[in-house]
């Protein structure tokens, strides 16, 4: 039987040994700090930064996890703080958005508004040719712009924008005799009073991803979750377009005759996808027509172009920007229905619909920066169309 006979180990290979030993300790030292801090770097990857903005990002996808992780109080280095916004993007509708106290909120603002205006900008010089009025009907052009004299601005409201709040903080001091609130519209003055208006007041306008807005109009409107006498009120005013357009039925008024119609999300898409993006405007339609139509994007030259999926910091931030000293009391966030909801509904419709919806509204993603690939991706789980 062979005998193993052992050597003294030379003080070298001692000195290996302890080497490699303490070098593994540092390396798990290293990977445990690391596991700690996971939630900080998966933040700082998704942190916009000057230099994305730069490029001309508009959005980057920031899910639940970063707001938990904010909430604890990491920090990003020094060089970052100052270009850094948590915000909810064009598709991920997780609610709204919440801020890390840390943000500069003033230098990623001053950014972002310039960047979309720019944007603006130059979509509408691609198409200008195509899509400013016709006419000068001002009623028509600016019946949407309300008028603020103790802010000096125009603010163009879009249904299923936030319109009522607007309504409500902008003539808080404008009271009628029963105490309701009294609104001046641009469209309703005279044509040298509204040049006057244009050329000395400030213009904003605050836009929401396209179909968000569409289902938040069923869901307000049409579905009955909420107000199941506007419901019947709306079917009332269509339906007699609605059946013969959507159901097949050339008799509406047969095809009717129940006491709802209970008109599907699927079913509105289809209509106002038939009915196109030149469809009359009136106080329904406008509620779906492509918020570029209805704001009259590329005419009204906007200074402040704010996003509802950020109202909770731009919408206060618009005072601020104004330069009012007397700001209103802005509402805290308040969740969306139609947000909670999007992937639930938006995934029922085929993906026929889903391009013909993204056809519709086109310019406005175009125009105001939303990305149809995110939005496609909350819908199908990915970037790229089914077959």
């Amino acid at each position: 039987m062979r005998q193993w006979c052992a050597r003294p180990i030379a003080p070298v290979s001692i000195l290996r040994v302890l080497i490699i030993v303490t070098g593994l300790s540092l390396i798990g030292v290293w990977y445990f700090f690391l596991s700690l801090r996971d939630a900080h770097w998966e933040t700082l990857v998704l942190t916009i930064t000057t230099n994305l903005l730069n490029q001309g990002y508009s959005h980057i996808l920031i899910p639940n996890f970063v707001y938990a992780e904010a909430a604890v109080g990491f920090k990003d280095p020094d060089e970052l703080q100052d270009h850094q916004l948590r915000i909810s993007t064009s598709s991920q509708f997780f609610g709204q958005a919440k801020v890390n106290p840390t943000v500069n909120v003033d230098v990623y603002m001053e950014q972002e508004l310039e960047r979309r205006r720019k944007n603006l900008n130059r979509v509408c010089q691609r198409l200008r040719p195509t899509i400013l009025p016709a006419d000068k009907n001002y009623t028509d052009l600016y019946h949407r712009v309300l008028v603020s004299d103790k802010y000096k601005l125009l603010l163009s409201y879009i249904p299923k924008v936030s319109c009522t709040l607007w309504k409500n903080l902008l003539h808080l001091d404008t009271r009628g005799p029963n105490n309701q609130i009294l609104i001046k519209r641009l469209g309703l003055l005279e044509a040298d009073e509204i040049a006057w208006y244009l050329q000395h007041y400030k213009k904003a306008v605050f836009v929401r991803e396209p179909i968000t807005r569409l289902l938040s109009a069923w869901m307000s409107k049409l579905s009955g979750i909420t107000r199941p006498d506007l419901q019947q009120i709306w079917e009332e005013c269509f339906k007699r377009e609605f059946v013969p357009l959507v159901r097949g039925n050339r008799d509406g008024s047969a095809a009717s005759s129940a006491k709802w119609l209970n008109i599907t999300f699927a079913e509105l898409a289809r209509y106002v996808v038939a009915l196109g993006p030149n469809d009359t405007m009136d106080v329904f339609t406008d509620h779906w027509l492509p918020q570029s139509r209805v704001a009259h994007a590329c005419h009204m030259q906007y200074d402040y172009i704010g996003y509802f999926e950020n109202l909770a910091v731009e919408g206060p931030y618009l005072f601020k920007w104004l330069g009012a000293g007397n700001e209103p009391n802005f509402p805290g966030p308040q969740p969306s229905k139609a947000s909670a909801a999007f992937e639930k509904y938006t995934q029922q419709l085929p993906v026929s619909l889903i391009r013909e919806l993204f056809d519709l509204y086109r310019n406005d993603y175009e125009m105001f920066g939303y990305s149809i690939n995110d939005t496609l991706k909350t819908i199908t789980g990915s970037c790229t169309w089914l077959r």
